[in-house]
């Protein structure tokens, strides 16, 4: 029986939530995909039904189906975040990369929060990776932080500024999303976890579908997700490596005080 409980991934972009959402959604029998935005400049939550993983995100903002509340029909931005409860509904699970200010405490108790984390140097370097990938399929849905870079023309002397000017415009966002582990409904999970099918892994399946999983059922999952990754990165793709950026950053007091966190994240941290 599919357990009530509402999960929300709360994740670093490239941390690979949409897998880990795909993983989850299969284990629950389920096809819909929704992320959930914020706006900081709005201060205005939107929702996106995405049909596929390829910057899906990003594209145009799609009028709800049927089976959603009659509220999203007509607007797709709203400010109260009381309406997440009638967009994530009991047994299922949605995807954001909201950070913990993004959401008030007082509705902890309606949710689990999935925390789904990386180390930066897989975060950087997956990202860009994917954004020169992006670009050579259509560069209108680039990230705007790439918009003055012409990356389907890359110079390879183009990625330490590219990866530097990245790193610091995320610096604050990550600092945000690491309040995540001081909430009680926060379940922390690694994205080498995600990946590798590990016992936290299995565990998190556990919880989310309340039922004891055979292996065959969960290499059965997987699949299903791996079928759905359309921004998987091939050897070819991948341009930019951790160690590059681990090179780049070296010097970065920040980059080694954000990994440090991480680390001592899960280290110290009631892991499920």
């Amino acid at each position: 029986m599919t357990p009530k409980n509402r999960y929300l991934i709360v994740s670093f972009p490239k941390a690979g939530t949409h897998f880990l959402h795909s993983v989850l959604n299969a284990a629950l029998g389920r096809e819909q995909q929704m992320f959930i935005h914020y706006e900081d400049h709005t201060q205005q939550y939107r929702a996106s039904l995405i049909t596929e993983e390829f910057a899906g995100n990003r594209d145009k903002w799609i009028n709800f189906g049927d089976n959603l509340p009659f509220a999203f029909y007509t607007g797709r931005r709203f400010t109260d975040p009381e309406l997440l409860l009638y967009l994530v509904r009991e047994g299922e699970v949605v995807m954001s990369h909201l950070t913990r200010r993004q959401i008030p405490f007082h509705l902890d108790r309606a949710f689990y929060y999935i925390f789904l984390v990386r180390n930066i140097e897989g975060i950087i370097a997956s990202a860009i990776n994917t954004e020169i990938k992006i670009a050579h399929f259509d560069s209108s849905l680039l990230d705007a932080i790439f918009l003055d870079v012409d990356l389907t023309a890359l110079d390879v002397q183009d990625l330490p500024g590219i990866i530097t000017k990245y790193f610091d415009i995320l610096v604050p966002y990550f600092l945000d999303m690491l309040y995540w582990q001081y909430s009680n409904r926060a379940i922390l999970i690694q994205y080498q976890d995600v990946m590798n099918c590990s016992p936290a892994m299995v565990r998190l399946l556990t919880d989310v579908t309340g039922e004891a999983l055979s292996q065959q059922q969960i290499d059965g999952f997987y699949k299903v997700a791996s079928s759905n990754q359309s921004t998987k990165l091939t050897s070819e793709d991948k341009i930019v490596s951790e160690a590059m950026v681990r090179g780049i950053l070296g010097n970065n007091k920040i980059f080694h005080h954000l990994n440090a966190q991480i680390n001592f994240l899960f280290i110290n941290s009631k892991i499920i």
